[in-house]
């Protein structure tokens, strides 16, 4: 674990991380030339977690994560993601049973009433609220109305 890495999950568990999005939210990454996407979920009481999609037909046995903390971070790279897949986390609990969890730190989703993620990249997006920023900026906050 890099040491970025490391200090965002010692952060994350002390519950001073105020950026955990950052840290679990999927992060578009290459992996030995190989483009993809980088998965994390927290299941700190989860006997193995796998990360499962169309990218690879829902099977659980195709992209299991590797727990990278002892708190219960669970990660794993996928290479050949692309955005708007949909996925989920498949969890084996405690007592066995396997579950399907959306991801609680996803960017996009599908239209209820469906309930999966969707891989998103908010690198690309094009800001355009700067004048709305210095307009804020500027505002006397405490003796104007909200």
């Amino acid at each position: 674990m890099n040491k970025s890495l490391q200090e965002d999950v010692y952060l994350f568990h002390t519950g001073t991380n105020y950026r955990s999005h950052c840290l679990l939210s999927p992060r578009p990454a290459e992996v030995k030339g190989d483009k993809g996407f980088l998965f994390r979920v927290y299941a700190p009481n989860a006997l193995s977690v796998s990360v499962v999609g169309d990218f690879n037909e829902w099977q659980r046995e195709a992209h299991v994560m590797e727990r990278v903390s002892e708190g219960g971070i669970w990660e794993a790279f996928v290479k050949g993601v692309k955005i708007y897949d949909v996925y989920k986390y498949s969890i084996e609990c405690a007592d066995g049973t396997i579950i399907l969890k959306s991801d609680p730190c996803a960017l996009h989703t599908e239209t209820p009433p469906n309930n999966a993620s969707k891989v998103y990249d908010l690198g690309g997006f094009n800001w355009t609220d700067e004048k709305w920023i210095e307009k804020r900026d500027a505002a006397e906050v405490y003796t104007t109305p909200m």
